[in-house]
């Protein structure tokens, strides 16, 4: 008889299951929880566009909240990134809705959320918190009801800023809110014009809350920078008009990184570097057009994009779950 590796599996084999089979049960049910644990360490938020997300820096977490799925509906459900994998939050928290604004709050170590456009096709002006593993409702008096807003942390001065978005009437808003923790308060002060769909980030090296881009009647190009007292507009040279994109702030580079978005009529997938005076082109290799998608800055790793629509211009949206890091250099897929 000629033996070979195969025969020799294939006896011992026989040879544990006749003998050892409540061993050879149990090694199976070993590798069935395995692969469960494998599974589990696989999970991922599903396919959405229009979501909050933003980068806890006490935990050292992405949070991501709601959206719209491939139904079209408002989603409400919480997911953390924790470097090793997701994890999804149980307990109650804000409604189903799209288009809401998030930032952390890093004096207070809990994340703000405000507003988006619920389930009944109304926008909405609640306040949430979350510490990291519940959310709280905050029973304030706050800016008038919008989505499609944003919002950045101006750690400097211990607020949350907030500016612009749709109204109950879908009108363009260019109010300005901020948040301490107990109040908000309107600031009256000449800015830019009133749009939604825009980015906005705090720029750690000059301590101003930034505001790029946005729409009106058409996609705008614009910068702004808030130094708690009055709008600057920033002069230099501009980014290819956009909205419905993400930008942040690198502190480890001291630049703004900026990804995709929507502009003229077509979805994006360009990625800019600005560094003070001018915004320069990045890789031409980046993930596939897209708008409405999350990104956060995670030192250590890069600019973290999530999710988002393509196929918006054509009328055959696909919404995606897929998750892009920027090292500065290239795009790789995967947050690792």
């Amino acid at each position: 008889m000629n033996w070979n590796r195969r025969s020799v599996a294939v006896v011992l084999g026989l040879w544990l299951a006749l003998a050892s089979g409540g061993e050879v049960a149990l090694a199976s049910r070993g590798l069935n929880t395995m692969t469960a644990q494998q599974d589990a360490a696989q999970l991922v938020p599903s396919p959405r566009a229009g979501f909050a997300m933003t980068y806890d820096s006490s935990r050292d977490l992405v949070v991501l909240f709601g959206g719209m799925g491939e139904d079209q509906q408002g989603l409400a459900d919480t997911w953390v990134w924790d470097g090793a994998g997701w994890r999804q939050i149980d307990g109650e928290g804000p409604s189903p809705r799209r288009y809401p604004c998030m930032t952390f709050d890093s004096r207070r170590n809990v994340i703000v959320l405000f507003g988006g456009w619920s389930e009944g096709n109304v926008p909405l002006g609640d306040t949430w918190e979350f510490d990291g593993q519940n959310w709280k409702e905050i029973d304030v008096a706050g800016p008038p009801a919008r989505f499609i807003s944003a919002m950045a942390y101006d750690a400097n001065r211990g607020k949350a800023v907030l500016f612009g978005g749709r109204g109950k009437k879908r009108q363009l808003l260019g109010d300005l809110w901020e948040w301490d923790g107990e109040t908000w308060n309107e600031i009256p002060v000449v800015g830019p014009y009133a749009r939604a769909g825009h980015s906005m980030l705090y720029d750690e090296s000059r301590g101003t809350v930034m505001v790029i881009g946005g729409f009106t009647k058409a996609a705008l190009n614009d910068a702004w920078e808030f130094d708690g007292k009055m709008w600057t507009q920033v002069q230099s040279s501009k980014v290819p008009a956009r909205h419905e994109f993400i930008a942040v702030y690198d502190p480890e580079n001291d630049r703004v990184l900026a990804f995709g978005g929507a502009g003229r009529g077509r979805q994006l997938n360009d990625t800019w570097i600005w560094s003070r005076d001018t915004w320069n082109m990045g890789p031409s290799h980046a993930p596939i057009a897209r708008s409405l998608h999350g990104g956060v800055y995670r030192p250590g790793h890069g600019f973290l994009i999530f999710g988002g629509e393509s196929g918006a211009a054509s009328g055959e949206k696909t919404y995606h779950n897929d998750m892009w890091m920027f090292d500065g250099r290239r795009w790789n897929p995967g947050w690792e």
